[in-house]
């Protein structure tokens, strides 16, 4: 039977965690590429490791491999909210698409553009969506993709330059 820790062994578990919440944000803020996103992930991961904690689960027993531990699960927890943050990019995206789609008064090369639009790769579609049609700018856009504005800026001009292409008739290479 696993011996549950006190109510003060909790609480120096949450010291040593409020200790590393600099360093734990930091990580979380490369991972995400966002402040805010970062923050989240932080108190994510933490909530997780106390309530694991106080339920006896198994910790490393060092200091320095328990900090790693620390650090992996922030990490860890910064990528779900990544993830469930792409998802519900893509399901905008697509409703966006949708609802563009059956717009009665889209002129006929309008709507032969936005069919064409999602034949793009998904990491060039998104900015043009997001940027374009949503009316996103690109930092908030490089932030919901978790990737740099120049990033988004190069993506979304690879995009333009595909669609102006397949308009004008340029076979694709």
């Amino acid at each position: 039977m696993v011996e549950l820790p006190t109510d003060d062994e909790i609480d120096r578990f949450a010291d040593f965690l409020i200790d590393r919440l600099p360093r734990a944000t930091r990580v979380a803020q490369r991972v995400t590429g966002s402040f805010d996103l970062a923050e989240d992930a932080v108190a994510m991961a933490i909530d997780h490791l106390i309530k694991r904690y106080a339920r006896g689960g198994r910790f490393p027993s060092l200091p320095s491999e328990l900090e790693a531990y620390v650090m992996t699960t922030v990490r860890n927890a910064a990528l779900r909210m990544l993830k469930t943050e792409r998802a519900r990019v893509l399901a905008e995206s697509q409703a966006t698409i949708d609802a563009l789609r059956t717009n009665a008064g889209v002129s006929s090369e309008v709507r032969r553009l936005l069919n064409h639009i999602p034949d793009l790769p998904v990491n060039e579609y998104l900015p043009v969506l997001m940027v374009d049609l949503w009316g996103f700018t690109l930092k908030e856009t490089a932030e919901a993709l978790g990737c740099g504005i120049s990033t988004v800026a190069d993506r979304k001009a690879r995009a333009h330059r595909r669609l102006r292409d397949w308009m004008m008739g340029v076979p694709v290479r």
